[in-house]
């Protein structure tokens, strides 16, 4: 399955590790792209467990 990353989605994961990479230390943010790829393996692996967006209406 192929996902499709929202540009305002990978500007919030850009931002996010580059905050952790001041804060903290550049091996914290390649911890944080470690997280956040792991868990979009897990949703193009089972893409079934996971919301879909547009979100479909259950009802």
């Amino acid at each position: 399955m192929n996902l499709e990353f929202h540009p305002a989605a990978q500007r919030d994961v850009n931002e996010t590790a580059a905050y952790y990479e001041k804060e903290g230390s550049p091996a914290l943010a390649i911890r944080f792209f470690k997280a956040v790829q792991t868990q979009l393996e897990k949703i193009a692996a089972h893409p079934e467990r996971f919301s879909s967006y547009p979100p479909a209406p259950r009802y």
